[in-house]
């Protein structure tokens, strides 16, 4: 048995405290953030997490999720369901023309979700209740603990410092602090060496709004819950209490979308396209939400070139294998369910294309379709909606 110290009450902090503390390991988890969390039904109104920037932002779990869950911390499932989570199936809600009869094995896409402060606090009152697992809040992390006596060519990390000169001890730190999190620093002023750290381009931006029902019913999902179109992608993501957001997603190097932080002319623009249009009859309970930093290589070039007015070319045969795939999804039962499995993440794409046949399948269906085979407006129509 060790003394683990888990480093951020997150998603991901919470998660791995309660798998590490039913191996039979004490675990201290520590969060700048003081604010308790209110009850997960609450949370959206109740709960502030100054450290989150992303806290009320859309979120959707998907299904890969809610198997991990169901395997290893099934109570959180049972929590975020008594607070008024969706469980939700991903191929099921599409309309029968699209996914055809419902088969064995399609509840592997079922997930369950909400927003994020639903989530987070589902997953703290169950961690609260976790033997072994202590959550301190209102701990701010400032450094590693070293043993200065132990002549090492590696300093051995004993714990942490805290603001205000405090130290706690450990037998194993986890760091769960996310992007933001000063490992490196840390790293580098107790003698070691900084890690090497790799990102993408993070050249997104997300322009969001939640809603709320007016009449109970969530809206029909017409399409895939993400859609990509001439120099944007639209996500439906439906959440907890008969809520769901909205978001366009365009590169943050296009100065001509910036009007799409103003609410008339964001709701001109996704009224514009057929499978997403109705997704704005509902209460509005934000404004526009804007977010920037988010990763997709591929997807941000595609985009940038669609803002030039040139067509993306890349020798990532990958690339244009996924996009043959959505392609064929959208007229093929069995390319259906192929391309969820990969959103869901249920299987890699080596997993998937190791399937006898499936690949020439879909380049057969896909390969010659449109670029973009949604129907929506082309970059000229969207500019067009927003200038007014």
């Amino acid at each position: 048995m060790a003394n683990v110290l888990m480093l951020g009450a997150g998603l991901g902090g919470l998660s791995t405290a309660m798998l590490l503390a039913r191996d039979g390991h004490q675990v201290t988890v520590l969060e700048r953030d003081l604010a308790e969390p209110p009850p997960a039904a609450r949370a959206w109104e109740a709960w502030e997490r100054r450290g989150v920037n992303q806290f009320h932002l859309p979120h959707f779990m998907l299904p890969r999720w809610r198997v991990q869950m169901e395997r290893e911390v099934p109570e959180v499932l049972d929590e975020l369901g008594a607070a008024g989570g969706l469980r939700i199936n991903c191929i099921g809600m599409f309309p029968a023309s699209r996914r055809g009869p419902l088969r064995d094995g399609d509840e592997r896409f079922e997930t369950v979700t909400a927003r994020r402060p639903a989530l987070e606090a589902a997953v703290a009152a169950v961690a609260g209740r976790t033997p072994g697992v202590r959550i301190r809040r209102g701990v701010a992390v400032t450094g590693l603990l070293t043993d200065p006596n132990e002549r090492t060519p590696v300093p051995r990390v004993r714990g942490v410092l805290t603001r205000g000169g405090q130290t706690v001890r450990a037998d194993l730190v986890v760091d769960c602090g996310g992007r933001r999190s000063q490992l490196g620093s840390w790293l580098e002023a107790a003698g070691a060496r900084r890690p090497v750290e790799e990102r993408e381009d993070s050249g997104f931006i997300y322009y969001a709004r939640h809603f709320r029902s007016r009449t109970g019913e969530l809206p029909a999902v017409r399409s895939n819950l993400i859609q990509h179109y001439d120099s944007v992608t639209l996500l439906t993501l439906p959440a907890d209490n008969g809520t769901w957001s909205v978001v366009v997603t365009s590169s943050s190097r296009d100065r001509a979308l910036r009007g799409l932080r103003d609410q008339r002319r964001w709701e001109a623009a996704v009224a514009r396209y057929p499978l997403v249009a109705n997704w704005l009859d509902g209460e509005p309970i934000t404004g526009i939400d804007v977010i920037a930093g988010i990763e997709d290589r591929h997807r941000l070039a595609e985009i940038d070139a669609d803002i030039a007015w040139t067509p993306y070319a890349t020798d990532d045969r990958r690339w244009h294998v996924g996009k043959a795939l959505f392609a064929a999804s959208l007229v093929d039962h069995d390319a259906c369910r192929a391309y969820q499995s990969l959103a869901s993440f249920l299987a890699t794409p080596d997993e998937l294309f190791a399937q006898p046949g499936l690949l020439d399948r879909v380049l057969t269906l896909g390969a010659g379709a449109p670029r973009y085979p949604l129907p929506g407006p082309a970059r000229r129509e969207l500019l067009t909606a927003i200038a007014n």
